[in-house]
Order: structure tokens, then C-alpha cells, then sequence
């Protein structure tokens, strides 16, 4: 099946939570109800020819995550409410990150 991949306007807020584990916490703000979404993270700035690889996914918001290098596919469970999710990259640096989220 043909993924969607419809985007959804959003307001994000982050905010890294432990620089040496790489640990973020992240908003998703979403303005339509959705049904399944996919999240794609990317470095911003000078370092964005930098690979972000996502290590794991946690949000009590969230079912059914699958994590494909920088991409977290999930079943939403709220409709339009706020997503609150921990996520942890495969980088040991601060970063500024780019969030796009897009229905499947």
C-alpha cells in the first residue's frame, strides 16, 4: 500500500533533555485530525549534511512506531491533540532539528 504522504501543518517545540545520550524531548502540535503519520527529523543549519539516525521512540501518544533511520512511522492516538514524544538520536552533539510530519 502507497503511503499518503500528505503534510500536515504543525507547530514543534524540542528541547534536548541529555546532550551525551542524545535524548530529546519533542511537541508535535498538529492541526487536523489524523489517523497514521510519519515523522522525518533532520539536522538543520551547517551540519545538514549529517545523518540523524533515530534509536528509539517513546510517547504515550503514540502506537504501532516503527523507526526506519530518520523517519518514525506511528498509529495516532489522540486525533489533534498534542503528540509529546522522547526521541533518541544517533548523534552526540546539540543539533538543531527539523520536524516535518505527514499523514499515511
Amino acid at each position: 500500500r502507497k503511503e499518503k504522504n500528505k503534510p500536515i501543518e504543525t507547530t514543534i517545540r524540542y528541547l534536548c533533555t541529555d546532550k551525551a545520550k542524545g535524548v530529546y524531548h519533542v511537541n508535535v502540535s498538529p492541526n487536523k485530525k489524523f489517523m497514521r503519520g510519519k515523522l522525518e527529523f533532520r539536522v538543520s543549519g551547517e551540519q545538514s549534511d549529517v545523518n540523524l539516525p533515530i534509536t528509539s521512540v517513546s510517547s504515550k501518544q503514540m502506537e504501532d512506531i516503527s523507526i526506519c533511520e530518520n523517519i518514525v512511522r506511528f498509529t495516532n492516538k489522540v486525533g489533534k491533540k498534542e503528540i509529546s514524544l522522547d526521541i533518541r538520536i544517533g548523534y552526540d552533539d546539540y543539533c538543531v532539528l527539523e520536524v516535518n510530519l505527514y499523514e499515511i
